[in-house]
């Protein structure tokens, strides 16, 4: 590949054949544009809703706890329930989107209202929650989503944490066992996206 400086900007030679012309912008003052440091297709424009990156974590295992998390009007807080999955993501851009998508299978030992909560980090309030009232040691489908700004390019820690209000939660089972040989899964997913 050879490259040739013109009046209207650089153009380069492809190797067999073709050229791409990179053009100033009629702008007055100086600009710059920093390549990314990696190996790589370079696009010209990414659309809205382009996948910058998926992360996933996805288990099996039975776990409880009888940590509470209160059926009341306030936002669960990171001291109650159980936690039973984390899953961190550094996210590409500071202008993205992060879609957070969970599902959550448990059981209460008791008839009772379950609750299950994402937090973000160490912050103490859930960022979302979703509740079911389940019957004594039958097991449900917990899932919801959460949507935000990534607002920077720093790691963070998503976590799901679980509980009744007065009973024992068995996560991925019931009756503190594990249920359909560990193929009935939870998991989180973070979708990165370009708003």
């Amino acid at each position: 590949m050879t490259t040739q400086v013109t009046g209207s900007g650089v153009n380069f030679n492809g190797s067999t054949s073709g050229t791409i012309l990179l053009t100033q912008p009629a702008v007055a003052g100086s600009n710059t544009i920093t390549l990314p440091a990696e190996t790589g297709t370079l696009r010209s424009t990414v659309s809205t809703g382009t996948v910058l990156q998926v992360v996933n974590y996805q288990t099996g295992a039975v776990a409880t706890g009888a940590t509470a998390i209160p059926f009341d009007d306030t936002i669960p807080q990171i001291t109650e329930g159980v936690e039973f999955m984390t899953l961190a993501i550094t996210p590409k851009s500071a202008a993205s989107l992060l879609i957070v998508e969970v599902v959550c299978m448990g059981s209460p030992s008791l008839i009772d209202w379950v609750t299950v909560a994402l937090f973000q980090d160490a912050i103490a309030s859930s960022l979302a929650a979703v509740y079911n009232y389940i019957g004594t040691n039958q097991a449900a489908p917990l899932g919801f989503a959460y949507s935000a700004t990534s607002g920077s390019t720093s790691a963070r820690t998503f976590r799901v944490r679980g509980g009744g209000t007065t009973t024992t939660f068995t996560f991925n089972g019931a009756s503190s066992a594990r249920r359909m040989g560990g193929v009935s899964s939870s998991s989180i997913t973070i979708t990165e996206v370009v708003p």
